[in-house]
């Protein structure tokens, strides 16, 4: 935890106004000039086969192709790397080749994506397919999706979806039929950032996948609910019935088939090789900068879904340090209890808390715990939040409280007062003062954390970046816009602390003798 008193203490310094202005410098200048990458132009297969140096081969591991890779380049070595973060890779010359769905690269590409190709000669054609829930309520759900596969196969309905969203880039949603008296819910699990499957424009969620789940839902009789979540998630919570199906350019692999149930497939897809194009070149760094902040914010009113999601990290950070004040404060209580078997339970669950990730946490309670019942991802981030920091916040209020002198109380007690006195006007007001720098800064730790809910299909600030990251296909800039954020809130938190702090510790209030001028 950062040490705010000594922040005070050190004297006054020079406003860093400039800090966050000179940070965004610094990452840009490092995206516009690129890393200084031998050039190596690839066309064909054989041109990677046969280059003199070693090559390096990108793809997500949502694809299953590692051992297609291995057969086809023996000598290449392998990254993961998710899309958008492999597009910049193989632009900077981090990647020499990134592998992924021809059709979505080349969208990125006719979207403003910059210095890549896609070669001719496709890598492999493989099945999409949905991920069906055994758990869900709506009867014989497997055969009624394959059936409407058939059905939107043979009227031509599917071809005319990717007639315009892929061939076309016709990127308007059209007006869809919906059912009037639905008997279910069908709730769809996507990833939200895949153009042009699925992703945002104009702040809705669109795409092939996305107008496929309404004529699905339709046929079903039933309301679709979407929830956007990460790759890590959606097949999980497949399997544990949080969601009846994923619809998000899903690939089909053996090994995945061993542990959910897939549908037919709807289409097939090409995955190809995305490399770089040193015959495309791009505008000055000047233009790049203003370009890619106006497609970040202002384009497509992004700003609100940035804005959206920085309300959404505030209210799970408040929410949860709330939450971890009560549970730390019964914790503390029993740290402190004379009853062995308190001290002992306190001790295990803090133990436990304070050695399991967040993030981790988080998809226990969300995929697990909570597979069936229909509550708000917000809502757990702030039970995982608050169950997590209670155990921080009972270690820090039971140290507070043992910093004050057994003496104090003694000679209270001694004098007659109650222990309920004691405690308020005697031991509390010390003791809260001892944990106030530790205090405050906990809830700043808290909020930088809150970049993980995305796991659990919660859009905070984070996932928020991400998915304008898959709309611009530009991965720095909102990044680095969602980074200067948080710094910026990290510091309005602080200031307020700090001045705080300043009022309320007699070590920090400024001392001045009366009838003495102090200049």
């Amino acid at each position: 935890m950062a040490d705010i008193t000594s922040e005070l203490t050190k004297g006054k310094r020079k406003p860093r106004r400039y800090l966050c202005l000179v940070l965004a410098a610094l990452l840009f200048a490092g995206l516009l000039s690129g890393c200084g990458a031998e050039r190596v132009e690839y066309d064909s297969f054989d041109d990677i086969r046969n280059a003199d140096k070693e090559i390096t081969i990108g793809f997500t591991e949502t694809l299953g192709v590692l051992d297609l890779v291995h057969d086809t380049f023996p000598r290449a070595q392998v990254a993961y790397y998710n899309l958008v973060n492999g597009y910049q890779a193989v632009q900077s010359g981090k990647l020499d080749v990134y592998i992924a769905d021809t059709n979505t690269m080349q969208t990125a590409i006719r979207s403003g994506l910059s210095g890549v190709k896609v070669l001719d000669e496709p890598l492999m054609t493989n099945n999409v397919v949905c991920a069906l829930s055994d758990k869900c309520v709506i009867p014989d759900f497997p055969d009624k999706v394959n059936g409407f596969i058939a059905k939107v196969k043979a009227d031509g309905t599917l071809d005319e979806i990717y007639r315009r969203w892929v061939d076309d880039g016709d990127y308007t949603m059209p007006e869809l039929p919906v059912a009037e008296n639905p008997e279910y819910t069908l709730t769809v699990t996507t990833v939200g950032s895949r153009k042009p499957a699925s992703f945002y424009e104009n702040g809705k969620l669109v795409g092939s996948d996305i107008e496929f789940a309404y004529l699905l839902a339709k046929e079903l009789n039933a309301k679709v609910v979407f929830e956007v979540a990460d790759w890590d998630g959606m097949l999980a919570g497949v399997s544990t019935g949080k969601y009846d199906i994923c619809i998000s350019n899903l690939y089909y692999t053996e090994e995945r088939a061993g542990g959910v149930t897939f549908s037919d497939p709807y289409y097939q897809a090409d995955v190809g090789l995305m490399v770089q194009d040193f015959q495309d070149e791009t505008g000055s760094a000047e233009n790049r900068l203003i370009k890619a902040f106006e497609n970040t914010l202002i384009i497509g009113d992004r700003w609100k879904m940035m804005l959206s999601g920085l309300g959404v990290t505030m209210l799970i950070t408040l929410g949860g340090f709330a939450l971890a004040n009560v549970l730390g404060a019964g914790l503390c209580a029993m740290a402190l209890s004379r009853r062995k078997a308190l001290r002992v339970l306190e001790n295990i669950y803090s133990k436990i808390m304070q050695g399991m990730p967040i993030v981790v946490a988080l998809m226990i309670l969300y995929y697990i715990l909570f597979a069936n019942v229909k509550v708000s991802g917000i809502l757990i981030a702030i039970i995982g939040f608050g169950i997590t920091g209670a155990a921080y916040m009972a270690q820090l209020f039971t140290m507070a409280l043992r910093c004050v002198s057994d003496g104090q109380r003694e000679a209270a007690l001694a004098m007659g007062a109650g222990k309920a006195k004691v405690f308020r006007e005697i031991v509390f007001p010390q003791a809260a003062v001892n944990a106030l720098p530790g205090y405050f800064s906990e809830i700043v730790s808290m909020m930088k954390g809150t970049a993980v809910v995305g796991y659990i299909a919660v859009m905070d600030l984070t996932k928020a970046g991400d998915i304008v990251r898959g709309a611009t296909f530009d991965a720095i800039t909102p990044l680095i816009i969602a980074a200067l954020v948080y710094v910026l809130m990290s510091f309005i938190l602080i200031s307020v602390m700090n001045a705080l702090l300043k009022k309320v510790s007699p070590k920090l209030k400024k001392r001045v003798l009366k009838g003495v001028n102090p200049e």
